[in-house]
This record gives C-alpha cells, sequence and structure tokens, in this order.
C-alpha cells in the first residue's frame, strides 16, 4: 500500500477514541514532522486548549495528494512552549479511508435551496424552498427551515458553496428536530445519488475552510 507524507502546516483531523459511534473530532495542523513523531497543534473546543494527555488514544484522518487515509496514533506528551502542541507517535499503519470524508463537519451557515423529490408531491412546488445550513459534511447536512418536512422524504438539494459553484444532489430526511427560533425546523440529510466530482467538491471546501480558519486562530 502507498504510504502517504506528512508535511508541514498540513490540516489534519483528530478524532478521539471514545466509541466507534460518538468519535469527537477536532481539528489540527502539523507543526513539525520527525522520523519517529508529529507535532500538531493543540485543538481547541468552544475557543478553548483541549489538553490531551500522554498515553491517550486518538486517530488521525488527513488527505494528501495520494488519497485520504486514516491511522491510529498516541500522544507522547504535550509541549507548551513556543506554542502549544502535541507531540504525537508518527503512524507505522495507515488505512486508505475515502468513505470517512463524510464523517469531517464544519459549522457553517450557506444558503441550500431544496425541493421535494417525488414528482407527484412536488407539482405544487412552484420553485425550490430556502433554507440555512448550520453544519455541513461530505456525507450530509443539517440545516433550518420555517417549512414542514416528514423524515424519509427524499429531496433535491442546492447547496451554495461559492457564488459560482454550486452542488446539487440527492438526499434523504434522517432528522427532524424543532429549535428555539419560532416556527423553525433543524433538517438532518444525508446525500445520495452524489457523483465523485461534487463529493470531492464539497470535501476541498471543508478542507480549505477548516485551514483559513486555522490560520486566521478562530479554531
Amino acid at each position: 500500500m502507498v504510504k502517504p507524507d506528512f508535511k508541514i502546516n498540513q490540516l489534519v483531523t483528530i478524532e478521539l477514541m471514545n466509541t466507534e459511534d460518538s468519535a469527537e473530532k477536532l481539528s489540527s495542523r502539523i507543526e513539525e514532522v520527525s522520523d519517529n513523531s508529529i507535532h500538531i497543534s493543540m485543538p481547541t473546543k468552544s475557543g478553548n486548549l483541549l489538553l490531551l494527555h500522554s498515553g491517550d488514544k486518538i486517530n488521525l484522518l488527513f488527505s494528501s495528494n495520494k488519497g485520504v487515509f486514516s491511522a491510529s496514533s498516541t500522544v507522547l506528551e504535550r509541549v507548551n512552549v513556543p506554542i502549544p502542541v502535541l507531540v504525537v507517535e508518527k503512524p507505522k499503519d495507515y488505512m486508505s479511508v475515502e468513505q470517512k470524508r463524510e464523517h469531517v463537519r464544519i459549522d457553517i451557515s450557506l444558503p441550500v435551496f431544496y425541493m421535494l423529490e417525488d414528482l407527484e408531491v412536488a407539482k405544487s412546488v412552484e420553485k425550490f424552498i430556502k433554507g440555512i445550513t448550520n453544519n455541513v459534511s461530505a456525507g450530509g447536512l443539517f440545516f433550518k427551515t420555517a417549512e414542514y418536512l416528514e423524515k424519509g422524504q427524499k429531496l433535491k438539494l442546492q447547496i451554495h458553496l461559492g457564488d459560482k459553484d454550486i452542488m446539487n444532489c440527492s438526499a434523504d430526511v434522517r432528522r427532524i428536530i424543532e429549535l428555539n427560533d419560532k416556527g423553525a425546523l433543524g433538517i438532518g440529510v444525508q446525500f445520495y445519488d452524489i457523483d465523485e466530482r461534487d463529493m470531492d467538491s464539497i470535501y476541498k471546501f471543508i478542507f480549505n475552510k477548516q485551514r483559513d480558519w486555522i490560520q486566521k486562530g478562530l479554531i
């Protein structure tokens, strides 16, 4: 198997090894690479440094020009100067995880337009309805709308990643919750019938946003 290269300033996602279904995902970047270890920026949560400890097990998710990879690692030590970093064991084994890209999620407000996919139902719908995303991943998104939807309905989506970058796909409604905003619903959907180009487009959008926010000190 082709092994990926680690590079300084490379963006990585730290997955804390809690449970398989509820692993916490935190953004970081590589600050230094040696033969046996990697220095990564200390992850933050709600604006505060998350202080991991020596011996903590983590998973690293990262992309390179050779693909998307996942690797297990162990925290070796914390270093606080000149900047707070974690020294982690340089992984020896890697797993290509194209399918795990959907788990990388960011909180961001984007315009999303949707329409019921069922043509019989959609006859009464004259145009796409606008919603605003709360978070986005390469596998789905969560958005806010004032219109009622039902779990299991299929939607056609237009996701505006930028002024000239519109992603079109279909999605299943998986979760519906009432929000504090009067009359607003939160809708969680999972993508399907999405081509590889659109999948790559949203994945690159997410990682570019994370990299930009890290450089600006926002995460």
